[in-house]
């Protein structure tokens, strides 16, 4: 064990080189050993990029690589998806596995996610639940990563949507002069017409509130993009 540095709690996904570990301090980088976190970031879909160029990178291809996390619940379900979704996509490992191995090292539970409601969750969506829909998508081929494109990617995430938020108290009805902007924004649109919602399955309801409505074409860059949702609990 290297610089007497303690694995206790650590899973394992390569062995003396890729580990997950719940901490309660941030650790300090030794010659050995190369501590990353996601915890701060927001942008997760390089995730998986920035993971192998530690790993075959001149100054960490011969460290042992942590991702570590805090106790913050909702912090370390995301970054246990992440590493997860890493050993299902690249490392070839099954849902089941990967989870298992997340698992071994800390019995501290961890936070299922749910949709955007207020009130009670009526279906939780364990990491689990993730790592299985993440592996779906490569058996069918929904996910591709030898051919995604991260670049186009982010161009199109980026570009020139005109956007507006329209927002209410989840399971309730929008109000009159909500409805009167969704009807304005869809007849003064220059093109396409994006709706989006946080999850709540409003989004179909809202696609039928003019009475012209039709199928819309598909996305492009002079859409205007619609987000229905309520604020994030």
């Amino acid at each position: 064990m290297a610089e007497g540095v303690e694995r206790s709690g650590w899973a394992e996904f390569i062995t003396d080189r890729l580990y997950f570990a719940t901490l309660r301090v941030k650790p300090k980088n030794t010659s050995t050993t190369h501590y990353f976190s996601t915890d701060e970031e927001y942008v997760y879909e390089r995730y998986c990029c920035k993971l192998n160029q530690k790993l075959t990178g001149c100054t960490t291809s011969r460290k042992t690589l942590v991702h570590y996390t805090s106790y913050e619940q909702k912090k370390r379900a995301n970054a246990a998806v992440l590493i997860g979704a890493y050993a299902v996509i690249y490392l070839k490992r099954s849902p089941e596995e990967a989870y298992r191995t997340l698992i071994s090292a800390n019995s501290t539970p961890y936070l299922p996610f749910r949709d955007a409601a207020v009130g009670e969750s009526v279906y939780n969506l364990t990491v689990l639940d993730c790592l299985r829909g993440f592996h779906k998508a490569l058996q069918s081929v929904f996910l591709d990563f030898d051919n995604f494109n991260v670049e186009e990617y982010e161009h199109y995430e980026e570009a020139g949507l005109q956007h507006h938020d329209l927002y209410f108290l989840d399971g309730t009805t929008p109000s009159d002069l909500i409805a009167r902007r969704f009807l304005h924004v869809c007849e003064a649109a220059g093109g396409a017409v994006a709706v989006h919602c946080k999850g709540c399955g409003r989004s179909l309801p809202w696609g039928k509130a003019h009475p012209m409505a039709t199928p819309p074409p598909l996305l492009n860059c002079n859409c205007t993009l619609i987000h229905v949702a309520t604020p994030p609990l």
